[in-house]
């Protein structure tokens, strides 16, 4: 199967999942993408279970401005083919704080660079890069990081 061919069957997996009454909250709560199909986290990993690790479909599925797309873009994509400059731009087209969120959770927190761009966005003045920064790091906390005093200075 080609990655068009994936990405079209991810798609249509969506309208299965789909949840109109959650969909319709996240609209009233200010969450608004071109397409939001309201799809829960939980089935969102069970979709990507069925593609595994996918690099060139993660980049595909980042380009569609559609809320599952994404998410579902920051579970497949092996953060050991993951670079430093594809993550930042990939933060520097975040829209909202939700989608920072998933994308440190299921990607970032586990770059080999993590700690290093931690530092990189806490110390840029907008505020998506910062909430993505902090939250590589409360990540990195919860799994024991223990930071020099380097670190501890300058964070």
């Amino acid at each position: 199967m080609t990655t068009d061919e994936k990405l079209r069957e991810i798609k249509r997996t969506f309208r299965l999942y789909m949840d109109g009454a959650r969909m319709q909250s996240m609209r009233e709560k200010g969450l608004n993408y071109h397409l939001n199909w309201g799809v829960s986290i939980g089935h969102l990993h069970e979709i990507a279970k069925e593609y595994g690790k996918d690099y060139d479909l993660a980049i595909k599925l980042w380009k569609e401005n559609i809320r599952e797309c994404k998410i579902l873009a920051t579970i497949i994509m092996p953060q050991e083919d993951f670079p430093s400059d594809l993550a930042m731009l990939w933060i520097e087209q975040l829209e909202s704080q939700e989608m920072a969120e998933y994308l440190c959770l299921n990607l970032l927190q586990e770059v080999f660079y993590a700690k290093d761009l931690a530092f990189q966005l806490i110390s840029i003045y907008a505020e998506i890069p910062r909430i993505c920064g902090y939250s590589i790091l409360s990540h990195l906390f919860r799994k024991g990081l223990e930071m020099d005093e380097r670190d501890i200075c300058e964070y």
